[in-house]
This record gives structure tokens, sequence and C-alpha cells, in this order.
């Protein structure tokens, strides 16, 4: 639908005050982190444990295999990369479409 009197320099005008207001916030975020930042730090988590948490939170593979056991050091065991067959990826990509 085409609108007389409306044309491509209009609409750039237009948004001149919303890139306007988001360059000031930009601007008082860059001078004043501690308005989107807490004084507190951030807690400090060990990467083997996130994994072992990662690990215990994956569901098994289909069909009922076990999850390889972990080695020597209690780390899990690393997989190999398996490729997807399609059939497996429908019911996900109808939900995400």
């Amino acid at each position: 639908m085409f609108l007389r009197g409306i044309g491509t320099h209009d609409i750039y005008i237009g948004i001149l005050p919303f890139v306007g207001v988001q360059l000031l916030v930009l601007g008082l975020l860059i001078a004043w982190p501690g308005l989107v930042l807490r004084d507190t730090p951030a807690p400090t988590q060990d990467a083997a444990a996130v994994e072992r948490e990662l690990e215990r939170l994956t569901p098994p593979a289909r069909g009922g295999a076990a999850r390889p056991a972990p080695d020597a050091a209690g780390e899990p065991a690393r997989h190999a990369v398996r490729r997807i067959p399609a059939a497996e990826l429908r019911p996900w990509l109808s939900v995400a479409c």
C-alpha cells in the first residue's frame, strides 16, 4: 500500500527521536553502569561441577541407552558428535516454527 505524500525521507526523519533516545540511554549506561549492574560480584562456579550437573540433567539417549560412565577423574566421558536424522528433528522443528 502506498501513501501519497509520505516518502522515504519522512520515514527516516520520523525515526530520529527514537534513535536519539536509544543513544541517550546508552550514554547514561556507559556513564553510570551501576544503573543496571549489581554491587555484589557474581558467584564463581567450578567448570567441572557445572559439567557434572549438565550431564546429570541430560536425558538418556533414545532407546534407553545408558550414559557413558565417568572416567577415572570423575569427569563425564566425551561424546562423539552424531548426525541427527531428520525424523528425530521434525517434532522440534514444528515447535520452533
